[in-house]
């Protein structure tokens, strides 16, 4: 089972963004607050030297995200939807606008943005993303867990599962 998203232990070199086939980045659905709908982006990782299911690549989602502020906090969660697992990282922002792109997909209020990576049986991170309605599915959920967490002053889950 992939571990959440940690920064690798000891040495690491950053994958750059060269080529779409690059062995050193991994697609994932952006749900952005001013676009109405999700988008593809390519992720950079920073790849361990000695990589290894308990020390994997690190998926740099911070720098796609445009928080307002350092001090937010973001969260990480691995999503059960069927066979399929997905990490959701997320954050919240009280003051910020309604997401447009979540609204459209799931229906649901969430303001701030989320990156949707599919996660694999065997590697941490899959290459390529697929299936953007569990993709969808798996937003939505995590969302409705954050909402319930928040109301109950509960801690957030690293894992939901059905």
């Amino acid at each position: 089972m992939p571990v959440i998203r940690k920064r690798p232990v000891g040495p690491t070199t950053v994958s750059p963004l060269t080529t779409k086939k690059s062995r050193g980045t991994v697609e994932a659905y952006h749900y952005q607050p001013l676009r109405h709908r999700k988008k593809v982006v390519r992720l950079n990782t920073l790849v361990p030297n000695d990589e290894t299911l308990s020390n994997p690549r690190y998926v740099n989602v911070e720098e796609h995200f445009d928080t307002p502020r350092r001090s937010v906090k973001i969260h990480d969660c691995r999503v059960v939807i069927g066979a399929d697992m997905y990490l959701v990282t997320g954050y919240w922002y009280r003051h910020g606008g309604i997401n447009r792109s979540v609204k459209t997909a799931t229906g649901l209020t969430w303001r701030g943005e989320l990156v949707v990576v599919k996660a694999g049986r065997f590697l941490p991170y899959l290459k390529r993303v697929s299936r953007p309605h569990q993709a969808d599915l798996a937003a939505a959920k995590f969302i409705l867990k954050h909402k319930l967490c928040s109301d109950t002053r509960k801690r957030f889950p690293t894992m939901i599962a059905p």
